[in-house]
């Protein structure tokens, strides 16, 4: 580096302490940042679950009495549910309840297929059916009023209605009802 001037010298002397600055931070200031950013994230996460713990705690001597209000409730409303041991007896139960509403009804051609489960929170079943039926308005009429107005909560989820040339209408619905898991 002797024969270089004093400029060429400097500049050269200035890349290499720039290098080294880099060097530096790609090698030893990056990985510290990422580890910091790690347990940031793990405190945060920590400060949330002990957020949630202490709820509980403030809420704990609520909690016994909202679980017997929600027992009531549930005792209140058992008698409108099917009570079945898994989804495919609480369909079975509203496919047979259907058939029997739409016969007692004056509907004819009736017919019940299994609809997709749907996914519900343990102790709670869903049942879904399609039924299938023909019949005059009035017939028609007296079905969905057993329906939405009888004694199951039961939702017609679709409903499709077509006239016929002989003058009868023809019934697509897909019925949701829900059933209390009872054991086995």
């Amino acid at each position: 580096m002797s024969h270089l001037v004093p400029r060429d010298r400097l500049a050269i002397q200035l890349g290499t302490i720039i290098i080294g600055a880099a060097l530096l931070v790609r090698g030893a200031l990056l990985p510290l940042i990422g580890i910091y950013e790690e347990r940031a994230a793990q405190s945060a996460a920590a400060a949330g679950r002990l957020s949630r713990e202490l709820a509980l705690v403030r809420d704990g001597p609520r909690l016994p009495a909202e679980l017997a209000a929600a027992r009531r409730h549930l005792d209140t409303i058992a008698p409108h549910l099917f009570a079945a041991a898994d989804t495919s007896a609480a369909n079975a139960l509203l496919a047979s309840w259907l058939r029997a509403t739409a016969v007692a009804a004056g509907l004819s051609g009736v017919r019940t297929e299994l609809a997709p489960s749907v996914a519900q929170p343990a102790g709670l079943l869903a049942a879904q059916v399609d039924l299938h039926a023909e019949g005059n308005g009035a017939a028609l009429a007296d079905w969905l009023h057993a329906v939405e107005g009888g004694e199951r909560f039961v939702a017609i989820e679709r409903l499709d209605v077509t006239a016929r040339d002989n003058g009868t209408l023809s019934l697509d619905a897909r019925v949701l009802a829900y059933a209390l898991e009872r054991a086995r």
